[in-house]
């Protein structure tokens, strides 16, 4: 990994692109709401420039029960007032954390 590709997260002009097909949904979720771009295979790109669609895709990255389901009034007010949260800074998707480190176990 360079050092071109490690930035601070709130910083969405850092690193590149990153190819789709090569996103897990927590990456991808994670690049969005951070307002990293996105590159398609066809080469296109994908962003959330707004604050506010980045607030709400940060609601349905915590509320991932609702998924598979109808959205119902409840969760209307609620998405309603993410829109008015500031998008959370994430970690660096993608990334180990600090803490974490690797072991070889013998087979």
């Amino acid at each position: 990994m360079s050092s071109e590709e490690i930035t601070d997260p709130a910083d969405p002009q850092g690193p590149p692109a990153r190819p789709f097909h090569l996103l897990t949904t927590d990456i991808l979720l994670s690049d969005l709401i951070l307002g990293r771009t996105i590159a398609t295979n066809e080469g296109h790109t994908l962003s959330l420039s707004s604050e506010h669609a980045r607030s709400v895709l940060n609601w349905y990255r915590v509320n991932q029960a609702k998924w598979a389901g109808n959205v119902m009034a409840p969760d209307c007010e609620t998405i309603i007032d993410a829109i008015a949260v500031e998008p959370p800074v994430l970690p660096l998707p993608g990334y180990c954390q600090t803490n974490q480190q690797l072991v070889r176990l013998p087979a």
